[in-house]
């Protein structure tokens, strides 16, 4: 099953849900099953592709959606070690804060980059739904982390005394469930294994 819908679902579900209920972080200590996540390097490869005014071939765009989906698969695991260490109430550094900047401008750009790609030339038949489909599927599911990093920086400076974040601050991290949803998550994945493309982003497509 592919992660990036879960992520987002379960890094606020947890985040929040962390914050109001103090008794997390002890039944996380009492599980000696638990194991921190481990840090991940950032990633280096995104999609980059600047190609404009040309009629790609079937190869081309289905290279293309491999690599954006995978770009987005390696910093979304990337972006696992910052959801861990909020599951288990550990505060955010300085260092942290700026990691959590440089994925979410890797994010933007590699969607950016693959959204201008399959707007500026021309698809070939049967390409084009499916490849807007998937470019506003991941980006509008990225956009729960990079609303988290929004609010850090607002709510850094209300720490309540025990360190938590007041949670009434994230009321406005949410993402549109009519674009991320099961249903749509299942035609993305047909759709890739139609055209045999595999994606470490949609496992079940592999």
């Amino acid at each position: 099953m592919k992660k990036l819908l879960i992520l987002g679902i379960l890094f606020l579900l947890i985040f929040i849900t962390g914050c109001s209920n103090g008794h997390n972080t002890d039944i996380n200590k009492a599980d000696n099953s638990y194991k921190k996540v481990e840090k991940k390097s950032l990633p280096t490869k995104i999609f980059d592709n600047k190609t404009t005014n040309s009629q790609l071939s079937e190869q081309e765009i289905k290279d293309s959606i491999k690599l954006y989906l995978n770009s987005d698969d390696d910093l979304s695991k990337a972006k696992e070690y910052y959801q861990d260490k909020l599951d288990s109430e550990e505060k955010l550094s300085e260092v942290d804060s700026k990691e959590i900047k440089q994925l979410n401008k890797l994010t933007r750009e590699n969607d950016n980059n693959f959204y201008n790609y399959i707007k500026n030339n021309r698809l070939p038949e049967g390409y084009n739904k499916y490849a807007f489909k998937i470019s506003k599927y991941i980006s509008t599911s990225n956009k729960v982390f990079e609303n988290l990093d929004k609010q850090i920086d607002l709510t850094m400076n209300k720490l309540t005394e025990d360190g938590e974040i007041p949670t009434e601050d994230f009321d406005e991290i949410k993402y549109d469930s009519k674009i991320v949803n099961g249903k749509e998550q299942d035609k993305i994945e047909k759709f890739l294994k139609e055209k045999n493309i595999k994606t470490r982003a949609f496992k079940n497509t592999e």
